[in-house]
């Protein structure tokens, strides 16, 4: 099972930190730390959504009627205004209002050391490629019970380089950092949208799992940050 460092990595052939770098300006370095910092803030808000049933709701209704179709494999929809403004309900969705979400970009600005002006608009388009990819493991989880799919793209294989974030919180703490982990074959599109969006939190639960002490590590540290913003909830 692939986290979600690696799921945006491998968006768009492999290329998505390289385009989200030309459209922000940043060098690779900066835009890795970038998402270094926004996927753990962008997991914390799937962990929001968890334990409030309505907000869960709708992003599997989001999900399941297309919203983020498109931009974990194109770049051009995954920049798209349409993304970005699905991307931004999935995150006011996920945290509760936009002035959540915009504090939430700005710490991780001040984790990363990157521009707050540029996490800001990265972090939609970040969620819109992560939700996308979601649905697409989703899909790949329901083909496996027996819905019917069609293939898609197959994406370039991970870079060789580890996840930046995985590997501070690792020296941190004393620990050493998780090897990269081996290509997935490339999921597989649903033939019921709607049970494979809940497959598809079914698999972010299991990335959780699957790595628990270290992603919620990173996830405690995003949280102590924001309880002085918003208080614990």
């Amino acid at each position: 099972m692939t986290n979600l460092f690696d799921l945006m990595r491998t968006a768009q052939g492999g290329a998505a930190f390289d385009n989200l770098s030309k459209a922000f300006g940043l060098s690779t370095e900066e835009t890795q730390k970038a998402v270094a910092a926004l996927v753990p803030a962008f997991a914390m808000g799937l962990q929001r959504s968890a334990a409030r049933p309505e907000a869960m709701d709708a992003l599997v209704r989001m999900m399941a009627g297309g919203a983020f179709a498109g931009a974990w494999a194109d770049p051009k929809t995954a920049f798209s205004q349409r993304s970005r403004d699905t991307g931004a309900d999935a995150l006011t969705t996920m945290f509760g209002s936009p002035d959540y979400v915009k504090r939430v970009s700005e710490q991780a600005a001040a984790l990363s050391g990157v521009a707050g002006e540029a996490t800001g608009k990265m972090l939609p388009i970040l969620a819109s490629t992560l939700m996308d990819g979601m649905a697409m493991m989703g899909a790949q989880m329901n083909a496996a019970g027996g819905g019917a799919a069609k293939p898609r793209p197959e994406p370039a294989p991970p870079p060789p380089s580890g996840n930046p974030w995985e590997d501070m919180f690792a020296s941190m703490m004393g620990a050493p950092p998780k090897p990269a982990p081996e290509p997935e074959p490339e999921p597989e599109l649903p033939g019921d949208p709607q049970a494979a969006a809940e497959a598809a939190f079914d698999a972010w639960r299991k990335m959780i799992d699957a790595g628990r002490e270290m992603q919620d590590a990173q996830i405690a540290m995003m949280r102590a940050m924001m309880e002085g913003v918003w208080g614990k909830r």
